[in-house]
């Protein structure tokens, strides 16, 4: 079953790392607010310094390959706050169904 993924950062690291094949992903509904290519640079240049740091040449491939396949949404495009909720300890960051998201503007 396709998977999707609720966390930039901490899904391309899972992606990149192996742990989850980029075959699998139906999408990513991102916490990130990205309008242009700039945006997309810099959190791409914070996430190589802070997330991926053991693999930041293949992580940031593996976004850009998901942004090219449409595969990365942004709620926060339309509404600052509706971003879904993530646990990392609890690796919430992957569901099945966008019926399993808890998303921060629904408290």
């Amino acid at each position: 079953m396709p998977k999707i993924g609720l966390s930039v950062s901490l899904c391309v690291a899972d992606i990149a790392r192996g742990d989850v094949l980029i075959g699998d992903v139906k999408k990513i509904i991102a916490g990130t607010r990205c309008a242009d290519e700039a945006d997309w640079t810099k959190v791409i240049t914070d996430y190589r310094t802070e997330s991926w740091i053991e693999f930041p040449d293949k992580a940031e491939e593996v976004l850009r390959q998901l942004i090219a396949d449409d595969k990365v949404e942004q709620p926060r495009l339309e509404n600052d706050n509706h971003s879904p909720k993530v646990s990392v300890s609890k690796k919430t960051y992957w569901v099945d169904s966008e019926d399993d998201i808890i998303w921060h503007d629904a408290e």
